[in-house]
């Protein structure tokens, strides 16, 4: 597999489909996501078992193909390149060597046919718009029991993470908030959306606080 685009396209494609990959999982694949590069395009696929999100970008791809690749770990690579076009190509044993002007790296995928197929909602709506809602309920064998709301970008396609962790984690008292200020073990800011970009950016807290307030959760497709 190989394919080019530039550095905007690739981190468009990335933040859609991210927000539902965990790096601590007892299964490596979950941490990665699926690539599929054909006709002019690469479509991008996470999953966690539970939710599975769709996405990609345009792309001039030389050589069809796919594989998985850690994405968390690609999408680092990618947003620290200092050039606007990227080329990336797969070898056989699934190593992605990822160019960028002077810039080389490379990484280490798992095949294509590890991936899990994307759940199945059955006897669910569809819905279109900007924002749909998905009901997040608490195991009922976990106290306290409490339901929430996740946002689903249908325009962009993908979960509004950081709010969701931002409500559950000044709930769980994990999140200090007060007026405009915003604050959880040091990371600080004014203002939600500053707060929540800087969450997005900290890999190390971000994992931190989706664990603590994510353990004993599912998603749930609310159908009306």
């Amino acid at each position: 597999m190989k394919f080019s685009a530039t550095k905007e396209k690739i981190l468009e494609g990335l933040q859609q489909v991210q927000n539902v990959v965990s790096t601590r999982t007892t299964l490596p694949i979950l941490s990665n996501v699926l690539l599929q590069a054909k006709e002019g395009t690469v479509n991008l696929t996470t999953t966690d078992l539970d939710v599975g999100v769709r996405g990609g970008f345009e792309a001039t791809v030389d050589k069809a193909g796919a594989t998985t690749l850690p994405a968390r770990r690609l999408f680092t690579i990618i947003r620290e390149l200092p050039s606007s076009e990227i080329s990336v190509e797969v070898d056989g044993k699934n190593a992605a060597s990822i160019r960028s002007g002077q810039s080389f790296f490379k990484i280490l995928g798992l095949p294509e046919e590890e991936f899990p197929p994307l759940p199945k909602f059955e006897n669910s709506k569809v819905k279109t718009g900007h924002w749909i809602n998905v009901r997040s309920e608490k195991e009922k064998t976990a106290a306290p029991h409490r339901t929430g709301l996740i946002l689903f970008d249908a325009e962009r396609g993908g979960f509004d993470t950081e709010q969701e962790m931002v409500d559950l984690g000044m709930e769980d008292g994990l999140v200090e908030h007060s007026g405009q200020s915003y604050e959880y073990d040091g990371l600080s800011a004014r203002g939600l959306s500053a707060f929540k970009k800087k969450l997005a950016e900290d890999e190390e807290r971000w994992q931190e606080l989706y664990t603590l307030i994510s353990d004993n959760t599912r998603v749930l497709v609310e159908d009306e």
